[in-house]
């Protein structure tokens, strides 16, 4: 068992989250539902879908509707890209997702 130790802060949901996706990009797979979206025959992003559990994609700083483009500035064109890329990125130092909401581009980093 682990002893908070003196003056130490106390991770919140929302930082255990975030830290969980920063070291295991993967789970987001898990996490999370899209569907692909497309404008003039290319693809756009993936579009988030509701989810049973809304606070993971809160606590990241997502919402239902959002269009993620990129993972790292590698733009994801289809849903095996989107496994590939977060694979790959375990042993990354930091997790960039580029994404369109309300017809603004965006960038969230973890």
């Amino acid at each position: 068992m682990y002893a908070q130790q003196p003056g130490e802060a106390l991770e919140t949901g929302a930082d255990a989250v975030r830290n969980a996706v920063r070291a295991h990009p993967v789970i987001l797979l898990s996490m999370i539902d899209a569907e692909s979206t497309e404008t003039n025959g290319a693809v756009l992003g993936y579009r988030l879908l509701p989810v049973t559990d809304a606070a993971f994609l809160e606590f990241l700083g997502l919402k239902p509707g959002d269009i993620l483009s990129t993972i790292n500035g590698i733009p994801i064109e289809d849903s095996d890209r989107v496994q590939e890329t977060l694979s790959s990125m375990s042993d990354s130092n930091g997790l960039t997702l580029t994404l369109w909401r309300d017809g603004q581009l965006q960038m969230l980093t973890y």
